[in-house]
């Protein structure tokens, strides 16, 4: 990898001035620590804690800058022996991106969801089944209704460290 970005102005005197870029990949060194991950692809937060490495933000600045900051976030998982990468309470515009990194809602979001929607529906919901003539299948508007519950709801993801490596790198 090149610390130095390409073709320059020509200085007086002949010869180029080159760009230097800076790359800052600060791991934790103990749990409860703070990592920091700042390059061209963007830049990264996350927490070193006793069983995994949990992302506090991802911004990219390039397409595929955060696929490339997972990698190495789960790198940093793998080499500490950290079993999962999990998130904090990521932004409802995350969720296709952690999807595809291979994280699900984690079990304290799922209970949050359960919780929340006895409170707001004591008696259950109930979703209309089948269509005249189509028994026995769901509505797809209650269907839809449900995917955009989840996609804008404010959540924590969590993966297999190994699953997230994969995905990210994209192999």
């Amino acid at each position: 990898m090149s610390w130095f970005g390409g073709g320059g102005k020509p200085k007086q005197g002949g010869g180029q001035w080159v760009e230097m870029q800076t790359y800052r990949h600060d791991r934790p060194s103990v749990d409860g620590r703070r990592g920091e991950i700042d390059n061209p692809q963007g830049n990264a937060t996350y927490d070193r804690n006793a069983h995994d490495l949990t992302v506090h933000g991802i911004v990219s600045a390039k397409p595929g800058g955060g696929a490339f900051l997972m990698q190495q976030i789960a790198e940093d998982a793998q080499q500490m022996g950290k079993p999962f990468v999990r998130t904090t309470m990521t932004a409802p515009s995350a969720f296709g991106f952690y999807h595809r990194m291979g994280m699900l809602p984690s079990q304290a979001s799922k209970t949050m969801g359960e919780l929340s929607m006895a409170r707001t529906h004591p008696n259950g919901v109930s979703f209309p089944i089948g269509q005249v003539g189509n028994p026995g299948r769901l509505d797809q508007g209650s269907l839809n209704a449900m995917d955009r519950r989840i996609k804008t709801s404010r959540m924590q993801w969590e993966a297999p460290t190994e699953t997230v490596l994969h995905k990210s790198s994209g192999r």
